[in-house]
């Protein structure tokens, strides 16, 4: 394998971030796949929210919108984890969250990141982010196997989609601890 000369790389400044209060941090380790006459990347994008003086601020996603959680600093029920997270009213919170973005490219060097997330999270079992995706075609159906990260741990997550524009979550590859989280449960 030899890396372009050109050196194909997307960087944080080449994404919007998913709200206007979060900043992306990073964005890396893409699945690849042909489809029609593009070249794909799903791309993990972490993003954390942006810093106030007197608040806490945590992101996280509801409903499928990327929102920002405000804690003031001296409430007695924040507790401070380490560099990656908080513990607050019982319930244990990130720093940072990922989701899934498309980028497309029709030569394969020069990559136009989409504008919002294309897989992101909406179960209990992602509640930290999705991540690492990896994308296979099998007939006409594109299958994307991801990481879902909560609280309880990591699982493999599929999802498929016919356009690369709707997916649709088919659910966990093998059976987690927690019963809410998808159909093979």
């Amino acid at each position: 394998m030899k890396r372009h000369k050109s050196n194909p790389l997307i960087c944080p400044r080449d994404v919007k971030a998913s709200n206007p209060s979060f900043k992306v941090l990073g964005a890396f380790n893409p699945g690849a796949i042909q489809f029609k006459d593009e070249n794909l990347l799903l791309i993990r994008i972490a993003e954390n929210s942006l810093p106030e003086e007197n608040h806490i601020t945590i992101p996280y996603y509801h409903n499928g919108e990327a929102k920002v959680m405000r804690i003031d600093k001296n409430d007695p029920e924040l507790i401070y984890k380490d560099t990656r997270g908080y513990f607050y009213k019982g319930v244990d919170y990130l720093t940072t969250m990922s989701h899934l973005r498309l980028a497309r490219s029709k030569d394969g060097i020069h990559f136009v990141v989409e504008e919002k997330p294309f897989i992101f999270p909406t179960l209990d079992c992602e509640c930290f982010g999705v991540e690492d995706a990896r994308i296979v075609q099998i007939d006409n159906v594109f299958y994307i196997n991801y990481t879902a990260v909560s609280g309880d741990g990591y699982v493999t997550y599929l999802a498929k989609t016919l356009d690369f524009i709707n997916v649709e979550k088919l659910g966990i590859v093998f059976p987690p601890l927690n019963k809410d989280c998808g159909i093979f449960s």
